[in-house]
């Protein structure tokens, strides 16, 4: 009988000691999972706002090309207005010099 007794009570005290082995590991799991979980917010927070730059970079890229290319057209006509004067400047010159030749 005292034989049983005793193997109860190191059986409770095994249990008692499992028991609060368990709650401290349970414990730590949960301070771990909040842990993770504040992280997953930050990376969550990170990535949009890595979206949104991205996005304003693209529209900016796209105003950018946009203003390039009116550049271009500008350029392009500027140019030729530019021949066309030359040609008339030198269609004067010849005209001055044939008059004074005559």
């Amino acid at each position: 009988v005292e034989n049983k007794r005793r193997l109860v009570e190191v059986e409770n005290s095994l249990n008692d000691s499992h028991q609060q082995e368990l709650a401290e590991l349970k414990n730590e799991f949960n301070c771990k999972l909040g842990d993770m979980k504040s992280q997953q917010k930050v990376a969550e927070e990170i990535l949009k706002e890595s979206q949104e730059n991205c996005q304003r970079l693209h529209q900016q890229l796209e105003n950018e090309l946009r203003a390039e290319e009116e550049l271009r057209v500008q350029i392009s006509s500027l140019t030729f207005e530019l021949s066309e004067k030359e040609n008339f400047i030198k269609e004067l010159e010849q005209k001055v010099t044939s008059a004074e030749a005559s």
